[in-house]
């Protein structure tokens, strides 16, 4: 798991440097169940690592919506897409090859 939050703690602050952002959030049940653990080593790096002024400025905080927030965030697109005649013939593509293939 060290080797996970060093290579997480990396890209965070690859991350400020390509994007500038004010804030990082990490959710999922990783997340929350590293805590600080996977958090400080990313804060850490990104003060060692990033350009001072995004550096100075980001926050990398814990999602508050815990481990279900990757669904949270799909909501919207997923809800964008309901209406397109293209998106929903093609789920019910998978849906049907899923069907065929079961007992």
């Amino acid at each position: 798991m060290a080797h996970a939050r060093h290579a997480f703690a990396m890209a965070c602050a690859g991350f400020v440097n390509a994007f500038n952002p004010d804030l990082i959030v990490v959710g999922g049940s990783i997340a929350e169940h590293q805590g600080d653990r996977l958090l400080e080593p990313a804060r850490a790096e990104i003060r060692r690592g990033a350009f001072a002024t995004p550096g100075g400025r980001v926050r990398v905080v814990p999602a508050e919506l815990g481990p279900d927030v990757s669904l949270a965030g799909s909501q919207p697109l997923v809800s964008g897409r309901l209406d397109d005649e293209r998106w929903r013939a093609g789920r019910a593509r998978l849906s049907a090859a899923e069907s065929s293939r079961r007992p």
